[in-house]
């Protein structure tokens, strides 16, 4: 039996968080300018302030493949008792039968 060839394996998984003020997903960091994004969930505001807190993931590659980067993901609220959802694009229509669509609406926590 011979031997497989080297392949490419994970190197490091680095956890990067992201605290913002509002529920807008903000910008992923790049490889080499992490503006904001810290190691650390103490380090980046989050609290009262800066009640949303994001996490990305950067991961290096062994085998000479080039480190990527995940989208940001939310990850916890700190006591948000309200969410506002923009429902300014939301149309809703009546048919000739008088039946309304969407018919529904759900909202649920996460």
């Amino acid at each position: 039996m011979e031997n497989g060839k080297n392949g490419i394996g994970i190197d490091t998984l680095t956890e990067y968080y992201y605290a913002t003020a509002t529920w807008a997903v903000p910008s992923a960091p790049t490889i080499t300018n992490l503006g904001d994004w810290k190691t650390s969930t103490s380090a980046t505001g989050y609290g009262e302030s800066k009640p949303y807190l994001w996490n990305v993931e950067i991961i290096t590659y062994t085998g000479g493949k080039a480190a990527s980067i995940g989208t940001p993901v939310l990850v916890n609220t700190y006591h948000v008792d309200t969410v506002e959802l923009d429902l300014s694009s939301l149309v809703i229509t009546q048919n000739k039968a008088g039946v309304y669509s969407p018919a529904t609406l759900t909202a649920s926590a996460f």
